[in-house]
């Protein structure tokens, strides 16, 4: 599973992540924020654990973009 972590603003529909998506649905799940235009650290890491959370850990794969690749950086120290 290609887990999408867009950045600021999110991604438009033209962006390589949201193609991605739509090539591979069955594989693809996008991390969705409350406030993409005022990304708050602690939230943005918060959400992306939620997301990640149900899912089996080993077969994950996430891909950052822009500020997302902060926020998986985050992620990835506290968990």
């Amino acid at each position: 599973m290609f887990v999408h972590i867009p950045g600021l603003h999110n991604s438009d529909p033209d962006h390589w992540q949201s193609q991605f998506e739509r090539r591979a649905p069955q594989a693809s799940l996008r991390v969705i924020q409350d406030h993409w235009d005022t990304p708050e650290c602690a939230a943005w890491v918060e959400r992306i654990e939620a997301t990640l959370a149900p899912l089996p850990h080993a077969a994950l794969v996430l891909t950052g973009h822009s500020i997302g690749c902060m926020a998986i950086a985050h992620w990835a120290a506290k968990h």
